[in-house]
């Protein structure tokens, strides 16, 4: 079995250490400040979310979205059921998918590159919407986290982590509906690699992985004897399948209300607006261009891979929403910044004052486009009147 790696001088690590920690307090603020006032109530899915946490049958008779509900029946369990407390488990998660982010931009590009990228994301008003909330939407950033594993996969200092974080993110993916095909896809992508790594394993390892793996989905495959309907759910399908031409318009909508006109619902938005921003849907658009030209790349036949099976889902108007597409769209930002930065110090290679500038030009667009974001979602959203008659139930 691969050892863990070992703890470099501290000397040697404390300025990136500080910065992580700096960049970690950011999110935090972001996703935990006021989270449970910014807002005067709750939503009717919300509050259909909390009576399905309120007891321990309501969870094991429907384990979907399972690591969100243990949070927030325990939370009810000691007598906390507040909007805040609700809201805390999604705000855990978001902050997972958020430093997710962070790793695979710096793994695919650079570390200039992953600050800019997960800055975006985590200023998102979209990011901050839906793990802002107690619904179980912001479980779709769930697969960030294999993809981390399997990142780090190839990096042997990293595989007994890589492992160990694919494993528990596969099973917490298999309570998600339609993630199944996402997991079952990163299997037959990696199973070369996984089988090699898990020969290496002693005995001992191999049997507590695979104890692992059993106990997690046991809860999943208890619920299905019982409740065979809850398969459907769990494949990401509706229970009433949409005609072919109405699919196809689902899947016209989806850019639709990423780029141009969002869907105008005072849950997640100020009107009509869309998602997305112009600077990051320029971004987003030279991410894709960069994408055309680099085909052989595994990151590139992921984010495609990921990109068809997303929308596909999507479209079926089921369980699986737009929230799926979320972390491809920043992954595809953060490669648009990346080209531009990199076009930019094609032009100026041994300048530094150029190079600097370019830099500046760069990161201040993003602090404008990440302020328009922060003053929609918390300054704007909570005093638009449709948004304080969505929130104002109680329980």
């Amino acid at each position: 079995m691969k050892k863990f790696p070992t703890i470099p001088p501290i000397e040697d690590v404390w300025r990136p250490l500080l910065a992580s920690l700096l960049g970690l307090a950011i999110a935090c603020l972001l996703l935990f400040f006021q989270i449970g006032s910014l807002t005067s109530g709750f939503t009717k899915s919300e509050l259909q979310q909390r009576a399905a946490t309120s007891t321990i049958e309501s969870v094991t008779n429907n384990p979907l979205h399972l690591h969100q509900k243990v949070g927030q029946f325990l939370a009810q369990k000691f007598g906390h059921s507040s909007p805040a407390a609700m809201r805390l488990p999604s705000a855990i998660i978001g902050l997972a998918g958020i430093v997710s982010m962070c790793v695979i931009l710096k793994s695919w590009y650079t570390t200039r590159v992953a600050v800019l990228g997960t800055f975006l994301f985590a200023t998102s008003s979209w990011t901050l919407h839906f793990a802002r909330l107690s619904t179980p939407d912001i479980n779709f950033l769930l697969p960030l986290l294999l993809l981390v594993g399997s990142i780090w996969l190839h990096r042997d200092k990293f595989a007994t982590f890589a492992i160990i974080l694919a494993i528990i993110s596969g099973i917490f993916m298999l309570y998600v509906p339609g993630m199944v095909w996402f997991v079952v896809l990163t299997i037959i992508w990696r199973r070369r690699l996984i089988g090699r790594i898990f020969k290496s394993f002693g005995a001992l390892q191999q049997t507590m992985a695979i104890l692992l793996v059993l106990l997690g989905i046991a809860p999943l495959v208890w619920a299905f004897t019982f409740n065979f309907s809850l398969v459907t759910l769990w494949l990401g399908f509706p229970a009433i399948w949409p005609s072919p031409a109405t699919y196809l318009t689902n899947i016209v909508s989806i850019p639709k209300e990423i780029f141009i006109i969002g869907a105008g619902d005072p849950t997640y938005s100020i009107g009509r607006i869309p998602l997305l921003d112009a600077f990051t849907s320029c971004m987003v658009a030279l991410g894709a261009f960069v994408l055309f030209f680099r085909l052989g790349l595994d990151r590139t036949r992921i984010l495609i891979g990921a990109t068809v099976m997303s929308v596909l889902l999507v479209a079926l108007g089921g369980p699986v929403t737009i929230t799926l597409l979320l972390p491809i769209i920043y992954i595809l930002a953060g490669g648009g910044i990346a080209l531009l930065l990199q076009q930019w110090f094609t032009v100026f290679p041994r300048n530094p004052v150029a190079r600097l500038l370019g830099v500046i030009f760069v990161s201040a667009t993003v602090l404008l486009a990440s302020g328009y974001h922060l003053s929609h979602y918390f300054v704007a959203w909570p005093n638009v009147p449709a948004t304080k008659a969505t929130f104002s139930h109680q329980p």
